[in-house]
């Protein structure tokens, strides 16, 4: 049923479709019960203007009084994470099976990566280089200077390793600098290579 009713913010006249409502719209709802400053935590006067041309306040979801926006994006907020179960986090995103929290999140982009430039150098079958050596296993495998100048290399781009390497692979568009080995494999490459100057 639709009936005529003045909104309690701007006065005007409008056609409300249901007799519970008060507002002609979203914009006057907010504006009766828009927050202001300075906030109770670090004290700011004034918030980060949203695209809609207002000030960024929120309730504290502990005290109840005002806070910016900086101070509520800091408050940790337990969420359940589909990986790990309850973490807090103040950083949350989503992938197909639901909400996760930020450390799984960059724990999958990271194997991805790993994934990603180990196919590369691999030619699409992420296995060991060495000849007659078929492990497969991501985990068992390692990225490899095939100079021999792992070290100097490392010093050379800040010290990166791990997945800070692979990254930084990505990044210089897979150098040919690389090769695949399995663990064993890698250290008895280096084994062989302290023995040659012993």
């Amino acid at each position: 049923m639709i009936m005529l009713k003045n909104c309690l913010n701007c006065k005007k006249e409008f056609e409300a479709e249901r007799n519970a409502r008060e507002y002609c719209g979203r914009k006057c709802f907010g504006l009766s019960s828009r927050l202001t400053g300075p906030c109770s935590t670090c004290g700011v006067k004034h918030a980060r203007i949203r695209p809609t041309g207002y000030e960024a306040w929120y309730n504290h979801p502990k005290t109840g009084k005002t806070i910016c926006d900086s101070c509520y994006g800091k408050i940790p907020r337990k969420r359940e994470c589909v990986n790990c179960g309850l973490v807090p986090s103040t950083r949350w995103h989503s992938n197909e099976k639901g909400t996760i929290c930020h450390k799984c999140a960059e724990g999958t982009r990271r194997v991805k990566v790993k994934i990603d430039v180990f196919t590369h150098y691999c030619n699409g079958n992420p296995v060991c280089c060495v000849k007659d050596c078929s492990i497969d296993d991501i985990d068992m495998l390692a990225l490899d200077h095939t100079n021999n100048d792992g070290t100097s290399h490392r010093k050379e781009i800040g010290g990166k390793t791990g997945s800070h390497m692979y990254d930084w692979v990505v990044k210089n568009n897979y150098p040919k600098i690389f090769q695949v080995m399995c663990w064993n494999h890698n250290i008895k490459k280096q084994l062989n290579r302290i023995r040659k100057y012993s």
